[in-house]
C-alpha cells in the first residue's frame, strides 16, 4: 500500500551495505509501552538498530504518526542503544515539506490534506532510516508465521498482500506486518515491523471478517481522486487479539505471490537463485554491487522458495495452509 502512495523512485528499497565484525545476533532495542510517549513534543520511533525522531507542524500529522506507528514508539529515556535520525513533516498550501537530519527534501504534492502528507511523508522518512540500518535489511514484503514456519510474501503493489495477511491471521497465523519485515543479516531472523495496516476500500469489500469492518469504521481515511478510500492505522492486535502479533524468529520461506486466475491456484517450488533475483528489488539496497547479490543468493538459499499463483486470497491462503511444518 505505501509503495503505491509514493513515486517509484521514492519508495525503491535502499540499503547501504555495511560489513559487520560480529556473528552474534543483534538485539533490537525495546519499544515503549503504547501511550507512554504520546504527550511528548516529538515522537521517537524504533527503526531496527536505530531510531527516528519525528516532529510536525500539524496535529493531524501527529495524530496519524501516533496511531499508525504506535507499536514502534520508543522510550525516550536518554539511554538509547543506537543512533538517532531526525525528520520533520510539514504541510502548507497542498504541499508536503520534509526534512531529514536537517536537509530539506523536494516537496511532494499532497492535495488530500495533512493526512495524505503524513502517510506519504512518514513512508519516505522511515525509508531513509531503513537505508542506514547496519545489522539488518528491510524487505518490502508481508510476513506471517505459524509453528516453525515464518513466511515472507512478496508481491507487486495492489496484488493483495494486506488482504492475504488478514485472511492468514483470521486462520490462526501471526503477523510480522503487511509492508515490511526486518531481516537480520547474520542470523536471518525476521523481526516484525508492526506498522498499522492501510486497507483499501476494495480490499475491505472482499474481507469477510466483521472485525475488520468494525476497525475500519474508526480508522483514519484518505480518498483517491476517484473517491476510493483507504483506511489507515488498523492495528492487527486490536482486531484479532494480542496473539495475532508474531515474535522474532528465523525466516523459513520466501513466497512470490501473483494474483492470477488463468493458471491458478498453484504453489510450486522455485530455485533459490531465481527467488534471490526476484527479492533483490524488495530489499532496501543502496549502491547495489556484486557482493550484495552474492550475499542475497547465499541467504535465500537457506529458505524454501515458492511461486504462488491464485485467483483470490482465499485460494492463496488454502495453499499456504498446506505448507509442511518443519
Amino acid at each position: 500500500m505505501l509503495k503505491q502512495q509514493l513515486a517509484a523512485s521514492e519508495l525503491r528499497p535502499n540499503f547501504r551495505r555495511v560489513r559487520t565484525s560480529t556473528a552474534q545476533r543483534h538485539v533490537f532495542p525495546p519499544v515503549a509501552a503504547r501511550g507512554e510517549q504520546l504527550q511528548s513534543a516529538e515522537l521517537l520511533f524504533r527503526v531496527g538498530d536505530r531510531f527516528l525522531r519525528l516532529s510536525t507542524d500539524r496535529p493531524e500529522i501527529r495524530g496519524y504518526l501516533k496511531r499508525a506507528y504506535a507499536r514502534l514508539l520508543a522510550a525516550d529515556s536518554g539511554e538509547r542503544a543506537g543512533p538517532v535520525d531526525s525528520g520533520r513533516i510539514c504541510w502548507v498550501d497542498a504541499k508536503s515539506t520534509l526534512t531529514f537530519d536537517g536537509a530539506v527534501l523536494p516537496q511532494m504534492d499532497a492535495p488530500g490534506g495533512p493526512l495524505e502528507a503524513a502517510v506519504r511523508g512518514a513512508a519516505r522518512l522511515f525509508g531513509m532510516s531503513f537505508r542506514r540500518m547496519r545489522t539488518a535489511r528491510a524487505v518490502y514484503a508481508a510476513g506471517v508465521a505459524r509453528g516453525s514456519n515464518a513466511l515472507a510474501i512478496l508481491a507487486p503493489s495492489g496484488a493483495g498482500k494486506t488482504t492475504l495477511l488478514l485472511e492468514m491471521v483470521r486462520r490462526g497465523w501471526q503477523a510480522f506486518g503487511d509492508e515490511f519485515i526486518l531481516l537480520e543479516r547474520q542470523s536471518l531472523v525476521a523481526q516484525p515491523f508492526a506498522l498499522g495496516l492501510a486497507i483499501r476500500e476494495s480490499a475491505l469489500r472482499s474481507c469477510t471478517d466483521p472485525r475488520v469492518a468494525r476497525a475500519c469504521a474508526d480508522a483514519l481515511v484518505t480518498s483517491e481522486p476517484d473517491g476510493a478510500r483507504t483506511f489507515h492505522g488498523i492495528d492487527v492486535a486490536d482486531v484479532f487479539g494480542s496473539g495475532a502479533l508474531a515474535e522474532a524468529r528465523p525466516l523459513t520461506h520466501v513466497v512470490l505471490f501473483e494474483r492470477e486466475a488463468a493458471n491458478g491456484p498453484v504453489l510450486e517450488p522455485i530455485a533459490p537463485a531465481v527467488a534471490a533475483l526476484r527479492i533483490l528489488p524488495h530489499f532496501f539496497i543502496d549502491d547495489l554491487a556484486m557482493p550484495d547479490v552474492w550475499e542475497t543468493i547465499d541467504a535465500v538459499a537457506r529458505f524454501a522458495c515458492y511461486r504462488l499463483r491464485a485467483p483470490d486470497v482465499g485460494a492463496a491462503a488454502n495453499l499456504l495452509d498446506m505448507l509442511p511444518t518443519g
